[in-house]
């Protein structure tokens, strides 16, 4: 994907089947794909973690320090994808105003407590 079609990808939500709910596993698929595929170059290039930084960091506007971030990026390199579960909280969509917004329901507490003492859900 280019940059542009990326954004597309992981913005869209009025183009997906479930909106805001197919938003958030697009957007978890994009991050399992780019962890999968930077860890597939880390393996011939470890300096490659250096090129995933420097992206991140010219596009995003984070509080993290630099060393901190470096710490997750090689925290990251030994984190195998196919590990990673995407899993979207459940809810419903509603409205604040005018405003439309996400709510979750009861289902999505009992991920945050399953999460809570290993970060993992299920086993």
């Amino acid at each position: 994907m280019t940059g542009k079609e990326a954004l597309s990808f992981v913005r869209s939500r009025y183009d997906v089947p479930n909106g805001d709910f197919s938003r958030s596993e697009n957007q978890g698929l994009f991050l399992t794909s780019m962890l999968a595929q930077m860890n597939k170059i880390y393996k011939r290039d470890p300096s490659v973690i250096f090129r995933y930084l420097g992206a991140g960091m010219r596009n995003t506007n984070t509080d993290v320090p630099f060393d901190q971030l470096l710490k997750l990026a090689f925290l990251a390199s030994q984190i195998p994808a196919k590990g990673v579960r995407n899993v979207v909280a459940p809810g419903s969509i509603g409205n604040a105003g005018p405003v439309s917004i996400v709510k979750l329901s009861s289902g999505a507490k009992r991920f945050y407590k399953d999460m809570k003492a290993d970060g993992l859900i299920g086993k």
